[in-house]
């Protein structure tokens, strides 16, 4: 597999082996973005899975499996969006953040039969679509449902960063890029890393790493390392991903990190949201948190007041 110049990701392979890929790339890429190319020389056959230069062939043509033909998933199946939790020992907590990233679980189910290489390019297709979307007002206002007074990190392809420059002034963004970009010159503007968990601590120079915030992952392997590697970090920089229990949220706190996503803390943020909520008895706990995490107003729609959900002054 390779990606050309125009943006195109070809991907070499046998006819029986593209006819069992196929459908999964179909469900994921969506039809305007792929085209099967018999016309190629002898070999393995390549597939472009980006919008091609010339007409693709359809569903049903000569050597060409027939899947169901379907538009590209709309970006609330791919997609997810965590509140980012500010909490402090003894203090309530806050909304801190917010994160865009593509969805584990919805590429896992969409991208069913597809192997890890390719479930990452989807990704990569994810976060080029969510930078479009968040570049346009309506699309913004739908994923969003208001512009966030706390930074939105965004998951980002580092090929998209030259056009941050011309980005809506009026969106908090903070790039969140994978660790791979350390590879290359650092980027000038302000981002945030992304991969870091107990194995990748093992390997690189904590007290080095750049960015503005570093998404750290929770396993349990982080407990089994010295508190001065987490220091080494910086824990002010850090938020504590995947944080489903009070456990995790209590190792994060007793080593200084003050932001977290994940299961609990969202329910924890949630419980306060509703305390003062004219609505409370209208819903639940577990409601009031899908909600906040919801990326359309359908998704949204069990909150009665969805304003409540991002406020618009960052809490102190």
């Amino acid at each position: 597999m390779r990606e050309l110049a125009s943006g195109e990701l070809l991907l070499g392979a046998a006819p029986a082996l593209l006819d069992r890929l196929m459908p999964g790339l179909w469900r994921v890429l969506g039809a305007e973005s792929l085209s099967r190319r018999p016309q190629c020389p002898p070999g393995p056959q390549p597939l472009a899975a980006a919008p091609p230069h010339g007409p693709p062939l359809q569903p049903g043509a000569p050597g060409m499996a027939a899947p169901e033909r379907v538009p590209q998933p709309f970006l609330e199946e791919v997609l997810e969006r965590l509140p980012i939790v500010g909490l402090a020992p003894g203090g309530l907590p806050r909304l801190a953040g917010l994160h865009l990233k593509p969805s584990r679980a919805g590429l896992l189910r969409l991208g069913q039969g597809l192997p890890p290489h390719l479930l990452g390019h989807m990704g990569e297709d994810t976060m080029h679509r969510a930078f479009q979307a968040l570049a346009d007002p309506a699309q913004r206002q739908a994923l969003l449902g208001a512009v966030p007074a706390v930074p939105l990190h965004l998951d980002m392809r580092p090929a998209d960063l030259a056009a941050l420059p011309g980005w809506p002034g009026d969106l908090p963004l903070l790039p969140v890029l994978p660790l791979a970009v350390l590879a290359g010159p650092v980027p000038s503007l302000p981002f945030a890393l992304s991969g870091l968990e107990a194995a990748s601590l093992a390997l690189c120079d904590a007290g080095n790493l750049p960015g503005a915030a570093l998404h750290l992952r929770w396993t349990p392997g982080l407990a089994a390392l010295p508190p001065d590697s987490i220091a080494a970090l910086d824990p002010g920089r850090l938020v504590l991903d995947e944080v489903e229990d009070e456990a995790a949220l209590a190792w994060g706190l007793s080593r200084g990190i003050g932001r977290f996503t994940g299961a609990q803390p969202s329910r924890l943020l949630a419980v306060v949201r509703r305390r003062d909520c004219a609505f409370r008895q209208d819903c639940s706990t577990a409601t009031c948190a899908a909600s906040a995490a919801g990326l359309s107003p359908r998704a949204r729609s069990g909150c009665a007041a969805p304003q409540r959900l991002i406020p618009q002054e960052e809490a102190p």
